[in-house]
């Protein structure tokens, strides 16, 4: 039997256990570039966690806070008669529920710059001062804080409106304009042209411009909704309603946060997975390199508790140096991620910033579990053949050991040689190809992303809708020459669809057309106009179509809360319209719908402004929606860079790593053919870039799959955020994407061929010896 040994921590036996540890730690510099890679992603999934963590409940933290504590609205309406005091008191007392009257004025201002201007709030989104005070002299004004950091304005200074000096008393913050929308159906905001203000009544009247008038409410506990419209409408009609989950400018951080904690999920756990593969293919090299050693050890007497300690040093130190430096790094980063998210949603920052003790737990814990406790399966499992078997050589412990036959002739030596290389060891041409497939997946999701807003902005602001502005009127129109194309508006929803009722209803936008509308271009994917069919059906936006999954030939039930009436219609089409969940029907159809006189309209698209816009409560100017495209789109160029140097890096740890290996495996292979006179460039081709075939089939795996998920993702969004984005890549940037993964797979190389040249002639005769 095995020789016992006195002591496992003292004497003989103990100095043994630190000879052990010595030598894990020697074999871990010895090839320290391999485990550096695993420390430098473990790194980066561990910041990527704690970062996105600390920052999104920061933010959702903050979020609550000021909904809460500065009363965000649960709804607003815009009524075409103002209402008395009396009816305000009415409904409050009736209802449960605060009302507040609030006045509005849009003012241009130069260069392209607007300001939508509110009186104050006392009781309804109370505004947060950030800095300075509230306006209290009629020639003071409070700006929204991103505007003014934007347009580099400050407290003190003045500005100018409508020939009118103004001093900017202090800037602010709205809860009902945390994403600073112009409109609603606008799709992002732009603070450097559009921003909001607050001044006293006084100064209100001073302001030129159009005055609309609007109410927001909150309910104080329960929510009559369709008992108090139908209240409010026997008082006056309702032109717009808006729920607070339907605007965009407040449920679109709430979905913002819901696919941020998604993704500090998902990609620490791409990334994380690939580190475990990682580590399992360097310990079992590492294991099979010293197979002999251990069966000696346990020949001796040393226990396989004892030997799967020493080895956990290779997992324990990967995941605690990577741990470590991810949570520091997550954690500094996490305030200026905060930061940008705060200034980029319009909301302060509320509360303390402190650290999370579930995210730093799970952090930390997390890697150093599961990275042991797989490392000790893999060397139970090489421990438990007896130490006769473990000194055998490698290729004669195997039972029934045949060698890997081709059931096809390869004339070629090389390729007969680089495909045996290949097939020598699956489980690494699967890492490979995991990670160049998790590479290629963040790299298409910029570039489809940046390709899918060009197409949205073409489809959808070019191709369709081709007037310049769009005028919503807070009264009935029956003018019989209009200066433009003529629409009515009204809010539906979307109660029942092929006559089953939804469980959620949806609120949508119909627009009552007419087929010989010039400026409104609806037509289908295969370029068919639609706008013929109107009377037959009703035509859709991509958007719709995506959020509740219809088709031609589905039937809707809309309601109408206004009129009290439902109106069934058929999908005659879906148009090529990205933005909006909007139904387009026969204006007549519509105005019966709507209980509108016959001929009369609610608005109006034009190319050119209108002269008098008295009566107008929106405009929607294409021109600002293209600005707010172009100034996205130089922060999402950012993101795709940001995107390509991850793919970049991990893909590049991937390839050194297992190309270091192969030159570690194969160093009296490389040393043998240097002998017979093969020249270094051959070698490294027949050595080093036998897994190009991999790299370049993943990467065309890994492009589908990008635009499946991404497609998939938003259609699951469209239903929240109005928009659909057209999923799509052109073939020039698939080749883009195809070139950046190829130079991180060279550069690896070029890196490993270094080490090749260092292989000495010597090591024939070691390997002899060996």
């Amino acid at each position: 039997m095995y020789r016992k040994r006195t002591s496992n921590f003292g004497g003989e036996g103990g100095l043994d256990m630190k000879k052990l540890s010595k030598s894990v730690l020697r074999e871990m510099k010895k090839s320290k570039f391999q485990y550096s890679g695993a420390i430098v992603l473990l790194s980066l999934a561990v910041l990527l966690y704690v970062m996105l963590y600390t920052a999104i409940h920061t933010l959702e933290q903050s979020n609550e806070q000021f909904m809460n504590d500065y009363v965000q609205e649960d709804f607003h309406v815009i009524t075409g008669i103002p209402l008395s005091d009396e009816q305000m008191d009415q409904l409050e007392q009736q209802y449960d529920v605060v009302l507040e009257e609030r006045k509005q004025k849009d003012l241009s201002i130069d260069k392209g710059k607007s300001l939508r201007i509110f009186t104050i709030s006392e009781n309804v989104n109370v505004p947060y001062v950030e800095e300075g005070e509230l306006p209290t002299e009629e020639n003071e004004i409070a700006l929204a804080q991103s505007y003014a950091t934007m347009n580099e304005l400050n407290v003190g200074d003045t500005l100018t409106l409508g020939n009118q000096e103004w001093t900017i008393s202090g800037t602010i913050y709205l809860p009902d304009y945390v994403y600073m929308l112009k409109n609603l159906n606008d799709l992002f905001q732009d603070p450097a042209s559009f921003g909001i203000a607050l001044v006293n009544d006084q100064g209100f009247e001073r302001l030129p411009g159009e005055e609309v008038t609007f109410y927001s409410g909150y309910w104080s506990q329960n929510e009559p909704l369709d008992e108090f419209k139908d209240t409010l409408s026997s008082y006056t009609p309702i032109i717009l309603w808006v729920n607070s989950d339907e605007n965009p400018r407040i449920s679109y951080i709430e979905t913002e946060i819901e696919g941020v904690k998604t993704t500090t999920t998902v990609f620490p756990l791409f990334i994380g997975t690939i580190v475990v593969f990682m580590v399992m293919i360097l310990l079992k090299r590492r294991l099979e390199l010293q197979r002999s050693q251990l069966g000696t050890l346990l020949s001796i007497g040393y226990r396989k508790g004892e030997l799967i300690r020493s080895f956990l040093l290779y997992p324990l130190i990967v995941s605690l140096i990577g741990s470590i430096l991810g949570i520091v790094s997550g954690w500094l980063l996490s305030v200026p991620i905060t930061e940008v998210y705060r200034q980029f949603f319009n909301i302060p920052l509320l509360g303390n910033f402190y650290v999370y003790g579930e995210a730093l737990g799970i952090a930390f814990l997390l890697p150093v579990a599961f990275l042991c406790l797989t490392s000790a399966g893999i060397v139970a499992k090489q421990l438990q053949k007896s130490p006769i078997d473990l000194l055998r050589p490698p290729m004669f412990h195997v039972k029934g050991y045949r060698r890997f036959t081709f059931p096809f002739r390869l004339k070629k030596f090389s390729t007969r040689f680089r495909l045996r290389m290949l097939t020598r060891n699956i489980g690494r041409a699967l890492l490979l190809s995991f990670g160049i497939i998790f590479s290629t997946m963040l790299l298409m999701f910029g570039i489809i992303s940046m390709n899918s807003m060009d197409t949205l902005l073409n489809k959808t602001y070019k191709e369709s809708l081709t007037y310049d502005y769009a005028y919503y009127f807070q009264k009935l129109q029956q003018a019989e020459e209009p200066q433009g194309d003529e629409f009515s508006f009204g809010e539906g929803k979307i109660r029942a669809i092929n006559g089953n009722n939804l469980n959620d209803e949806r609120t949508v936008q119909v627009y009552g057309i007419d087929s010989s509308t010039e400026l409104l271009r609806l037509k289908n994917k295969e370029g068919e106009d639609l706008l013929p069919d109107l009377k037959e059906g009703a035509i859709i936006t991509k958007t719709l179509a995506y959020a509740l999954n219809l088709h031609e030939g589905d039937e809707l039930n809309v309601w109408s809360e206004s009129s009290q009436q439902s109106l069934t219609i058929t999908i005659q089409g879906i148009a090529e319209i990205y933005a909006g969940t909007f139904i387009y029907y026969d204006r007549q159809m519509v105005n019966e719908w709507l209980q509108y006189p016959e001929g009369s309209y609610v608005g109006l698209w034009t190319k050119q402004p209108l002269p008098d816009s008295k009566g107008v409560y929106m405009i929607e100017s294409k021109e600002d929606i293209i600005q707010s495209f172009t100034s996205l789109m130089e922060p999402m160029r950012y993101s795709l860079l940001i995107m390509s140097l991850l793919a970049f890096i991990i893909g590049g740890i991937i390839v050194s790593l297992i190309t270091n290996l192969i030159i570690e495996e194969n160093t009296t292979t490389i040393s043998l053919m240097k002998i017979i006179g093969y020249r270094h460039q051959s070698i490294a081709s027949l050595i080093l870039n036998i897994y190009t075939p991999v790299v370049v089939i993943s990467y065309f795996i890994g492009v589908p799959i990008s635009l499946y998920s991404v497609d998939t993702l938003i259609r699951s969004i469209a239903d929240e955020t109005n928009y659909a984005l057209p999923v799509g890549v052109d073939y020039f940037f698939v080749l883009v994407g195809l070139l950046v993964i190829f130079v991180s797979y060279y550069a690896s190389l070029t890196l490993s061929r270094r080490k090749l040249k260092k292989v000495s002639l010597q090591e024939v005769l070691k390997g002899q010896e060996r």
